[in-house]
C-alpha cells in the first residue's frame, strides 16, 4: 500500500511513520504553480522542488547552474498551490558549504513557503545539516550519485560497487539520521546497497534508480509524464507522452490556420439544409446526393500508433510471430476502404477508384504512422473511406502486436486534406 496526502498538511512525522506502517512514500517533482496543483489534487504525498528544475525547466547543462534566487521563485509558484504535500526544496549548489551560510540558505527557502530543505553529501556536511536541524529546519538528505558534483565525478553512475563505497555510504547513512535528517533520497545506489540502507535506519529512504526496497520513491515529473522527451533515464517507463501531445495539438493548430477561408468556405457549402443526415421529422436518412454533379474527389487521411520503440526493431527484424505486420496492415486497410459503406451507418457505398494505404515509422522512432488517400468520380467525397482505410489498418497493426506492447495508443486519427475538381488530377 501507498501514503496519500491527508485531509491536512503533511509533516515529517507523518513519513516516519508511513515508514514505521511499511506504507510506499510516492513522490514526485513539483516546479510551478499547476503541477503541485495537479499533484495534490491525486494526493502525491511529498512533493519536491528539486534543482532538477535547471535542466527541464531553464535548459543548464547540470544542476551546478542553478542559484538561490532560481529556488526561491520556484519554490514560490509551487506553495500558492496551497498543495496538502510537504514541501521539500533543494539547497543548490554552493549554498550550504559551512553552517552558517547553509542556515541563512535553508531559512530563504523556508521564506518562500517550503516545509523542509535537502542538500547532498553525507559526512562531508555534517556540520551544516546540524545548524539547520538545530535552528528548527526540517532536513531531507541524499546519498549516492550527487548531481552537484557531476563535474568532478565527470558523469552520472552508480554507486556502492566498491566495499569502499559501500562502507561510506552506511556511514553516511548513519551520520544524517543522527543529525537529525528526517528522510533521505538515495540517487542510483545498486539495490542490494540500497537496502541495507533502508533496513539500518529508522528514518525513511525515498530511491530513485535504486531499486524496489526504499521506502519510497521519486522520479522527476517531467521523466513519468514525457514533457521532455529528449531525454529519459534509462530506469524511467514514461506513462504519458505530453510533449508529443503538445506537439501534435500545436501541429493541428497550425493546420487549421493553414487550411483558412478555403476550407471554411468549403465547409459552409456542404452543410446546406439538402445535405443532412436528419430529415424534417428528425429522423436519421440517407442523403441524396443525386442533384450534385460528379467531381473528382480525393481525401486523405492519416493516424498513429503509439508504440515502444523496441517494438519496431522487432518488426524491422521479421521477428513479429504474426508475420508480415505492415504488409497485413496495408492490404486490411485497403479493403476496409471498399466497404465503408458496410460498416459505416447511412455512408454511401461508393465505387472507389483508387485506394493506397502507406504505412512508415516516425521519425523519433515512438509510433507507426499511417496514411491513407481515396479517389472517386462522384457526387459525393470520399472522406469516410480514407478514415476507415485508417483506422481498419491501426486496428490491425495492434491486434498484430499486442502480444509484445500491452502500452500501445491509437491517436491522432483525421483528415489531413480533400479536393475536389471538374476535371481528373494531375498524376
Amino acid at each position: 500500500m501507498i501514503l496519500r496526502a491527508l485531509n491536512r498538511k503533511m509533516t515529517p512525522e507523518d513519513f516516519r511513520n508511513a515508514k514505521a506502517e511499511g506504507l510506499l512514500i510516492p513522490t514526485l517533482t513539483a516546479y510551478d504553480y499547476p503541477s503541485a496543483k495537479l499533484m495534490d489534487e491525486v494526493g502525491v504525498p511529498l512533493l519536491l522542488v528539486g534543482d532538477s528544475l535547471g535542466m527541464v525547466r531553464l535548459g543548464f547543462p547540470d544542476t551546478t547552474h542553478v542559484t538561490l534566487d532560481h529556488m526561491v521563485l520556484h519554490t514560490q509558484s509551487v506553495t500558492r498551490a496551497k498543495p496538502r504535500s510537504l514541501i521539500i526544496a533543494d539547497l543548490p549548489f554552493g549554498t550550504y558549504t559551512d553552517p552558517v551560510l547553509a542556515v541563512s540558505s535553508a531559512k530563504r527557502l523556508m521564506e518562500a513557503g517550503a516545509d523542509a530543505v535537502k542538500a547532498e553529501g553525507g559526512k562531508s556536511i555534517e556540520d551544516s545539516v546540524r545548524a539547520i536541524v538545530q535552528a528548527g529546519i526540517p532536513f531531507v538528505g541524499h546519498l549516492g550519485m550527487l548531481p552537484q558534483s557531476v563535474k568532478q565525478e565527470g558523469g552520472y553512475r552508480k554507486k556502492g560497487r566498491t566495499q569502499e563505497e559501500r562502507v561510506r555510504l552506511l556511514e553516511d547513512m548513519r551520520i544524517l539520521e543522527e543529525a537529525g535528517a528526517f528522510a533521505v533520497v538515495l540517487e542510483l545506489v545498486i539495490p542490494d546497497l540500497a537496502e541495507d540502507m533502508t533496513c539500518s535506519s529508522e528514518i525513511p529512504t525515498i530511491g530513485i534508480g535504486s531499486g524496489a526496497a526504499c521506502d519510497g520513491q521519486v522520479l522527476v515529473i517531467d521523466d513519468l509524464v514525457g514533457s521532455f522527451p529528449w531525454f529519459t533515464p534509462k530506469f524511467v517507463k514514461p506513462l504519458a507522452q505530453t510533449g508529443l501531445a503538445i506537439q501534435n495539438a500545436v501541429r493541428e493548430w497550425m493546420e487549421v490556420l493553414d487550411v483558412g477561408k478555403a476550407e471554411l468556405d468549403s465547409a459552409a457549402e456542404d452543410k446546406s439544409d439538402s445535405l443532412t443526415h436528419i430529415d424534417a421529422d428528425g429522423e436519421a436518412r440517407m442523403v441524396d446526393v443525386s442533384a450534385k454533379p460528379p467531381q473528382y474527389r480525393v481525401a486523405v487521411a492519416g493516424g498513429r500508433l503509439r508504440v515502444q520503440p523496441f517494438v519496431l526493431d522487432l518488426i524491422e527484424n521479421q521477428k513479429i510471430a504474426k508475420g508480415n505486420v505492415l504488409a497485413t496492415a496495408r492490404i486490411a486497410g485497403i479493403m476496409a476502404a471498399k466497404r465503408t459503406g458496410d460498416l459505416i451507418p447511412l455512408c454511401h457505398p461508393l465505387p472507389i477508384t483508387h485506394c493506397d494505404v502507406n504505412l512508415g515509422f516516425s521519425p523519433a522512432r515512438e509510433a507507426i504512422e499511417v496514411t491513407a488517400s481515396a479517389s472517386i468520380h462522384a457526387s459525393t467525397g470520399v472522406e469516410m473511406e480514407a478514415l476507415t482505410a485508417v483506422q481498419v489498418a491501426l486496428l490491425t497493426l495492434y491486434d498484430m502486436l499486442k502480444a509484445v506492447d500491452k502500452n500501445m495508443v491509437i491517436e491522432e486519427v483525421k483528415l489531413l486534406s480533400k479536393t475536389k475538381s471538374a476535371a481528373p488530377p494531375v498524376k
